[in-house]
């Protein structure tokens, strides 16, 4: 217990010291390209610049609350997890019923409510823990031992690395698209971010319940079943994203109008491609955190840096080539996330000496086949009727059997099925 505890301590500090770091650098310096530099109408800076303020709480929060979050993925908290999201999830349904009936300024009414669905899941993770798990305890005598704080920061500083390159990558082209195109297409980006991470919600919890088995098998270098977890991952999480995905890109209009008044320009293809890189994206997820618990994350890192920074040459090759205006950049952000899918597959087969084989054809291929299948059915009620919430409902009900049908007599085996019964079968007890 004392063992984790300074692990915790050490963790908490370094989070804690980092984000303020971040936060006063990264505040004067957003505020000053906001007022000076971002095309943005003058009657709206004051209100841009608050919404900066309340995003960097949000930014804060969410770093700090990074070891806390960590307590509940290691002791396979998972389910408490997913309540929280859960309830993020209730506050946004919440919010866009308010909004309706809000006379004020709802732009301003937007990013207070945001960072309200966002800092207050992450409070209530962070006062749970307190009360759950021993190890949680603040110790500032435990804060400072050099041994730990040097592992630390020799496994972090690649994560840095990756994550700085994300961020170069992510802010250069909302910065390039604000400058060549306009504010209102930044709005265009934002929608499709949102659209996408909460269709991304489900998966992400599930990834991170696999995180300490896939550790346990790096740790005894089991890589048979290290392969297996790594497998099973992948086939769980692309299933899952794609109950909300398939659904998703075939009504992706009328979604659109559902939620907004005026859509922003290009929203739509912009989303659906944003919503094709998060199913890419978590067929390969489970590779990645295979890499991760193998713990020799540096290649992994260094080349996710420069590949997410390569986006911004794909974003300027294709503005000046082709003149595609937004569209040319949301493929610039598929070809740069796709090519960071394509170097993790590269790391794993060559660095990891890892056979891709059943990968590919024990997941990929069928599970490409499915998905292909749920939007290709999914639109037969879209064609024959007109838009309406018994259209989007026909549709998401033709979707999802398919994926879940497909996904169960043709991507998951014998094994995977047994055990997700055998889960169902738990669940049941539990509630009855």
């Amino acid at each position: 217990m004392q063992h984790q505890k300074e692990w915790f301590n050490v963790a908490f500090f370094i989070h804690f010291t980092i984000s303020i770091i971040l936060v006063t650098i990264g505040l004067p310096i957003g505020l000053f390209l906001i007022k000076r530099y971002f095309a943005i109408p003058l009657g709206l800076v004051d209100t841009t610049a608050k919404i900066f303020v309340l995003s960097m709480i949000s930014a804060f929060v969410c770093m700090i609350s990074a070891p806390f979050r960590g307590l509940f993925i290691a002791r396979q908290y998972i389910s408490e997890l997913t309540i929280y999201e859960f309830t993020a999830s209730i506050l946004n349904a919440l919010f866009a019923y308010s909004l309706l009936n809000y006379t004020g300024n709802k732009l301003l009414y937007h990013g207070f409510y945001t960072m309200i669905v966002v800092v207050l899941p992450l409070c209530l993770i962070i006062g749970r823990s307190f009360f759950v798990f021993p190890e949680c305890s603040i110790h500032p005598s435990l804060m400072f031992m050099k041994d730990k704080i040097i592992r630390v920061f020799s496994f972090a500083g690649w994560l840095v690395v990756s994550w700085s390159g994300g961020l170069l990558r992510t802010q250069g082209i909302s910065v390039m698209v604000n400058r060549l195109l306009g504010l209102e297409y930044n709005s265009t980006l934002m929608v499709s971010g949102n659209i996408t991470g909460h269709a991304a919600m489900l998966s992400n919890a599930l990834n991170g319940a696999l995180v300490p088995a896939m550790s346990s098998a790096a740790g005894s270098k089991d890589s048979m079943r290290l392969s297996i977890l790594m497998i099973s991952s992948c086939k769980y999480g692309a299933l899952l994203v794609s109950l909300f995905v398939c659904p998703l890109i075939v009504e992706i209009e009328y979604v659109i109008s559902l939620w907004l008044e005026v859509a922003p320009p290009g929203v739509c293809v912009v989303s659906v491609l944003a919503l094709i890189s998060l199913v890419i994206n978590r067929s390969v997820a489970g590779i990645a955190t295979a890499i991760f618990a193998r713990g020799q994350i540096k290649k992994h890192e260094l080349f996710s840096c420069l590949l997410l920074l390569l986006t911004l040459l794909y974003a300027v090759i294709i503005w000046k080539c082709f003149s595609l205006g937004i569209l040319g950049f949301a493929i610039a952000l598929l070809m740069g996330n796709c090519s960071v899918e394509i170097m993790r597959l590269f790391l794993w087969k060559n660095e990891f000496k890892q056979d891709l084989n059943g990968w590919f054809n024990g997941f990929f291929v069928p599970f490409c086949l499915v998905f292909i299948a749920g939007i290709s059915i999914g639109i037969i009620p879209k064609i024959f009727l007109s838009p309406s919430l018994a259209r989007l409902s026909l549709v998401t009900l033709v979707s999802v059997s398919v994926i879940i049908l497909g996904g169960w007599y043709i991507v998951l085996t014998r094994g995977e099925q047994a055990k997700i019964s055998l889960q169902i079968l738990n669940i049941k007890k539990r509630l009855f």
